[in-house]
């Protein structure tokens, strides 16, 4: 398994939930073709059964609206996205179970059987999702792609002098050399202590 450099901070509570709606551009998790959404879903901490079942209300594989959480994802690179109760027509159409699931347009798409092979998963968490597990999320560590968090700090920056006792692996950064320090990397694994 590739290492990444890890990224570490604390910040306050309410800083951490200004935070997790970077989630929206994905953070990484490996799997296996051949595995279901639901299957990836259970083995991230915080995401049972139950919050599965009853709280994401739209799923998306590879931008293709879902109601089976037993779909499997394929490779070598899966998107899935994940969010609540969507608003309006839109959202009732998307919506798992939805009556008026019949009005998406979805990809025919071939499957070959790559059964076993890797797959680098990006799940994407939007509305309450981020909301609910974006924080426990972030203080397990994720690994996100260094782009999406540094223009996400960029248009932040009380957000980010909000971070204290930052090191980039054991290495301490201030926080106005962040962004700098981290530009040059393709992913980091994030881990944030709440304060």
């Amino acid at each position: 398994m590739k290492k990444y450099k890890e990224l570490s901070f604390a910040c306050p509570e309410a800083q951490l939930v200004r935070l997790a709606t970077v989630l929206q551009s994905g953070f990484h998790v490996d799997g296996t073709v051949g595995d279901s959404i639901f299957s990836l879903l259970s083995a991230i901490p915080g995401f049972t059964k139950t919050y599965i079942a009853e709280e994401i209300h739209t799923v998306f594989l590879n931008g293709d609206a879902l109601d089976d959480m037993e779909t499997v994802v394929y490779g070598p690179h899966a998107t899935i996205a994940l969010a609540g109760a969507m608003p309006g027509l839109a959202g009732a159409i998307v919506r798992k179970g939805s009556p008026w699931g019949a009005l998406r347009k979805t990809r025919a798409v071939e499957h070959r059987d790559h059964s076993g092979d890797h797959v680098d998963v990006l799940i994407k968490l939007f509305n309450t999702v981020a909301v609910d597990k974006g924080a426990d999320l972030f203080t397990g560590g994720v690994r996100i792609n260094t782009r999406d968090l540094v223009h996400f700090l960029e248009l932040r920056p009380s957000l980010l002098y909000s971070f204290v006792d930052i090191t980039l692996d054991v290495d301490p950064l201030e926080a106005d050399k962040l962004v700098e320090a981290i530009a040059s990397f393709d992913q980091l694994l994030v881990c944030v202590r709440r304060l």
